[in-house]
């Protein structure tokens, strides 16, 4: 039997979830998925700034026509512009693309045991300001979410960067 030196100094009790509010996250992956009523889009974004920096959070965009709003919303989170007709995408341009996004819990019940689960209810686009990333549509304004630069590292990036270290 193999002996292995492990470091666990700084592995967690367990699973976390962001605890809710207002985030900056790259997005790091999209998957195509099947589910119960039909294909969906399984987006996995990775906090970037604060004391979560580093925690995922998933957010889902069914592929369904009724609930494609989620999807066309996320698309121009990502900044992008979705015209209204039939559209090719490549969920390859998303990835690295850094967006804003509100988390909230949501409580289910797991083989008689209730747990907790975070989910994305606004996604939205967000841009550099002078003091940290500001909602896109708060620029002008130049009113940064408190929430977002809270605590920890306010990211601040070169001109030319979209990116944030992750």
């Amino acid at each position: 039997m193999p002996r292995l030196n492990i470091d666990f100094t700084d592995v967690g009790e367990g699973f976390s979830i962001a605890p809710e509010g207002d985030y900056v996250c790259k997005v790091k992956s999209i998957t195509l998925e099947d589910g119960n009523k039909g294909k969906y889009l399984k987006w996995t974004l990775v906090i970037g700034t604060g004391p979560e920096k580093g925690t995922s959070v998933i957010h889902n965009t069914t592929l369904v026509p009724a609930g494609l709003f989620n999807l066309r919303n996320t698309i121009v989170a990502c900044g992008f512009d979705v015209p209204k007709s039939v559209t090719q995408i490549n969920t390859d341009n998303y990835i690295g693309k850094i967006v804003g996004i509100t988390v909230s819990h949501r409580e289910y019940e797991k083989d008689g045991a209730k747990k907790k689960a975070a989910q994305v209810v606004d996604i939205y686009r967000v841009v550099k300001g002078d003091k940290g990333f500001v909602r896109a549509d708060q620029k002008e304004k130049e009113e940064v979410i408190d929430t977002l630069t809270s605590g920890a590292d306010v990211v601040n990036l070169d001109d030319d960067a979209d990116e944030i270290d992750i």
